[in-house]
């Protein structure tokens, strides 16, 4: 009987989980038992494997997630990501609200899909997490989005919320009149924003610091021009 591994060797032993005929080059021991290289690797990644997967406790049920999703965000809550369950809560029910306040099937299909896209994204996150995935940074980094764009997304949720309202309180024809005067007004506080930004005048003159003394082209030094006239006469009277 020859090694597995070394088919012109003869072999002394074998492999305690595989059987396989070893030579004394191959024979690996642990704890006393002999194994095969290969056995040695797949019970290496097999403890890597189980030390990176969740404790049974603390498995997520995929189904769970996709059925608490139903109500937008509570599934991505369910799986612990609470950042995005609040975004999903607020993209949906905004892009609903925005139907009905527009009275626009855009927003309506736009919501439906992005419901659609919140129940499938729960249930894979809870298989990632069950797989080991760490989640962690995908929710800092949507955390980190929110709070660079906080003042555009605290406006648009309070102005859907606030005309949802009004909606409710007032008349429809009074709702859908408003829209021009909302326009109007927005207009307006541009303006004034504009207005009252500090203008700078732009002028062709130079700060006194940044001007500089012009040399005259011709200089007129007297002892120059009595050498000079001195010397001339010199010539002259050779």
């Amino acid at each position: 009987m020859n090694c597995f591994y070394h088919q012109v060797t003869l072999a002394n032993t074998r492999c305690k989980t595989c059987a396989r005929p070893l030579c004394p080059a191959c024979d690996h021991r642990v704890k006393g038992f002999t194994y095969c290289q290969d056995c040695i690797v797949a019970g290496v990644e097999g403890m890597n494997t189980s030390s990176s997967a969740r404790p049974h406790s603390e498995l997520k049920s995929p189904g769970i997630a996709a059925f608490l999703s139903l109500i937008p965000g509570l599934g991505s809550a369910y799986n612990g990501l609470i950042i995005k369950a609040l975004v999903h809560f607020a993209v949906v029910v905004g892009l609903w609200e925005l139907n009905d306040l527009f009275d626009s099937l855009l927003f309506g299909w736009a919501g439906f899909a992005f419901y659609v896209y919140s129940i499938f994204n729960a249930f894979q996150d809870a298989k990632r997490l069950n797989a080991g995935a760490d989640l962690s940074g995908e929710e800092a980094h949507l955390k980190r989005l929110l709070q660079e764009k906080t003042n555009v997304w605290g406006t648009g949720l309070i102005g859907i919320g606030a005309l949802a309202i009004l909606r409710w309180v007032l008349p429809y024809s009074f709702v859908t009149k408003l829209w021009p005067l909302l326009l109007i007004g927005l207009g307006v506080y541009l303006l004034q924003m504009y207005r009252r930004e500090p203008k700078t005048k732009i002028t062709n003159q130079l700060s006194p610091e940044y001007r500089t003394e012009i040399p005259p082209v011709i200089s007129f030094d007297p002892v120059a021009r009595d050498y000079t006239q001195a010397e001339t006469r010199r010539l002259d009277a050779r």
